[in-house]
């Protein structure tokens, strides 16, 4: 969020002020929620990162890969990859179940757990 605080993304409202970087300039700026959705029985997968931290999010999630300086699908990733400066200790299926998927007014991106993703390209 804008204030530094966290905020499941099921918690979020249309209006919400949050960090995001923008996806050329990896400049990090404040941006608009301008339309959150749900889908359900989604293909979810766990990425789980060297500090601990993971991204638990459907399988076509785009997320920004390190070395290909671009964002790619989490399906794609593997041990090793780094994401957001982090590196990625395992890849695993998850049960499948509800995602919320979020647009924002100007970069098309935001901060999960730590890990730059978009919101579709």
């Amino acid at each position: 969020m804008k204030t530094g605080f966290t905020k499941s993304a099921k918690d979020l409202k249309v209006g919400d002020v949050i960090r995001s970087k923008h996806e050329y300039s990896k400049e990090i700026l404040e941006d608009i929620v301008i339309k959150i959705s749900s889908t359900d029985n989604v293909k979810k997968i766990k990425i789980t990162l060297e500090d601990d931290t993971y991204l638990i999010t459907s399988t076509k999630h785009r997320v920004y890969l390190d070395s290909l300086d671009d964002f790619i699908a989490v399906d794609t990733l593997s041990e090793g990859d780094i994401i957001s400066e982090k590196t990625i200790t395992s890849v695993e299926a998850y049960p499948d179940g509800e995602v919320i998927e979020l647009t924002t007014e100007k970069t098309h991106t935001y901060i999960s757990n730590g890990i730059l993703s978009h919101n579709g390209k």
